[in-house]
């Protein structure tokens, strides 16, 4: 019995059906979970949100028709694949942007391509996005690159600081050196967080936390690693109960020998995993502690 190889290897099923390349996560679990994850944490689930706009927020006359079909579409809890980047669809492609500061980025071509994803557009539309809201931070240019500006992360903390409130620094005054946006940009390809200086005086850690030095997502690995913790506890609970587990599938009419038969079934349920024994078919539910 290997929950977290089960969790692994549903991980790497689920991310195939859906497109993704996974050929070099096949024979690393933790990488496997890993890249599962992230998928996960970029991705925007459809549901109907609030858009909340920064004051002061304009869009160039251009890309309004194109904005607005946004606004539309998160509104009505569409799937913004089609305006987000082409990066997308690869499982192995990183976002800096969400990475550090937890922010997205979409395009805002009014025209859908023949490849699924709108037209390519230089501006671009920079924005939070929370379960039941979507607050636009700012429409800017590709290039030069925004990704590191802290700009952004000035909006936010003019607008709504609620929401970047349990990342501030207290205690704190000033930061010498005074980190460019330059710096940081170089910083964080060499995998280093910052601190984040408002124009108050106010001081906030990176929001998206970043990646260890490694290049790991700080998020993600914790995640993998709660994961594990989870699967070793079921495990042992499931030995620990074996006696009665085995007395409750007896009386259905399953005959089961031992544990190492036992798998995950065919789900990844936050709430519970669904145990089943290969030789006979027989499963049981097992509910997760937080």
């Amino acid at each position: 019995m290997n929950l977290f190889k089960d969790f692994a290897d549903l991980a790497r099923r689920d991310m195939a059906t859906r497109g993704y390349d996974v050929a070099d996560v096949e024979g690393d679990d933790h990488a496997a979970v890993m890249m599962y994850l992230k998928i996960k944490r970029y991705a925007v689930q459809p549901r109907p949100r609030v858009i909340l706009k920064a004051a002061g927020f304009q869009c160039p006359p251009q890309h309004l028709q194109g904005l607005n079909q946004l606004e539309l579409a998160i509104r009505r809890g569409e799937d913004l694949t089609p305006y987000r980047s082409k990066n997308v669809a690869s499982a192995g492609s990183r976002d800096g942007l969400l990475d550090y500061w937890g922010i997205h980025h979409f395009h805002l071509g009014a025209a859908l391509m023949n490849d699924g994803f709108v037209e390519r557009t230089e501006q671009l539309l920079f924005c939070l996005i929370h379960e039941e809201y979507a607050c636009f931070l700012k429409v800017a240019a590709h290039n030069p690159s925004p990704w590191a500006e802290k700009d952004l992360i000035e909006v936010i903390h003019q607008n709504w600081p609620e929401v970047i409130g349990p990342y501030r620094i207290p205690n704190i005054s000033s930061l010498s050196p005074e980190i460019s946006d330059e710096d940081r940009k170089e910083l964080r390809a060499a995998n280093v967080t910052t601190f984040l200086d408002m124009q108050d005086g106010t001081i906030y850690c990176e929001p998206g936390f970043g990646n260890t030095s490694g290049g790991l997502h700080l998020t993600d690995l914790g995640r993998a690693d709660h994961i594990r913790r989870v699967a070793n506890a079921v495990e042992d609970r499931i030995k620990k109960n074996w006696v009665q587990i085995a007395a409750d599938a007896k009386s259905q009419g399953y005959n089961l020998r031992d544990t190492e038969a036992l798998t995950m079934r065919e789900t990844i349920p936050n709430q519970y995993w669904d145990i089943m024994d290969r030789r006979t078919g027989y499963w049981f539910r097992q509910y997760l502690e937080a």
